[in-house]
């Protein structure tokens, strides 16, 4: 029996991955590096301190790291939190969906938790959210189980007892590993065969999954 939902932001409920992507690539051209699109794909699911770690090991060892990431999140941060980032199709009504049924939901992403805060409430999407669990709130990042177990001891149920919608192949591997139910929403990242088989179901966006699994109004 469900009894509580949990959510990845990025690139489940934002689509904020492909501004951060051409963000980066821009900030690599920028300090006259590379990074491929590929490379990014890579990046997508960690937290701040291992993608820290993976482009320190990326850039050329006289790039200050400091001063590069912050010409990074400085732009992407007014692309997706001073401005409202564009909310994925099929969000709000199955949120709302949600809330109707009084099932508690919860937020686990790997960004940390103040700038989720601030990306949430620009797009007034916060409210639906009992819990919301960041990226430094935990020891250990996507693949890791950490933030999603996280999420389900701060909901209060049994993390078994949960379903979890994630688009990356890290939080796939993270929900599947705390022994939730996992739904892929497939964003800039495809699954192998190894994450495919960790999914209950893999759909377009959320709108298809509540149509289609929820009758347009409920989880039965």
């Amino acid at each position: 029996m469900l009894q509580a939902i949990v959510f990845d932001m990025d690139g489940v409920l934002l689509d904020t991955e492909r501004i951060c992507c051409e963000v980066l690539l821009k900030t690599f051209e920028q300090h006259h590096q590379e990074m491929s699109r590929q490379e990014f794909i890579e990046l997508i699911g960690l937290n701040g301190k291992e993608v820290r770690l993976r482009l320190q090991q990326k850039l050329n060892p006289a790039t200050d790291i400091d001063s590069f990431i912050k010409v990074w999140k400085d732009e992407y941060h007014l692309r997706t939190v001073d401005n409202a980032a564009p909310i994925k199709a099929g969000v709000v009504a199955l949120l709302e969906s949600f809330r109707v049924q009084e099932i508690p939901v919860a937020v686990a992403t790997s960004t940390d938790k103040v700038r989720a805060e601030k990306k949430l409430q620009k797009t007034a999407l916060r409210k639906y959210f009992q819990v919301l669990v960041g990226g430094d709130q935990v020891s250990k990042s996507k693949p890791a189980p950490d933030i999603y177990l996280e999420a389900a001891r701060q909901l209060g149920v049994e993390a078994k007892d949960c379903l979890a919608f994630e688009d990356s192949r890290y939080g796939v591997r993270s929900a599947y590993s705390a022994g939730m139910k996992v739904i892929h929403i497939p964003d800039m990242v495809e699954l192998g065969k190894e994450e495919e088989v960790m999914c209950e179901s893999i759909v377009k966006d959320l709108n298809e999954y509540r149509i289609h699994y929820c009758g347009g109004e409920s989880l039965a």
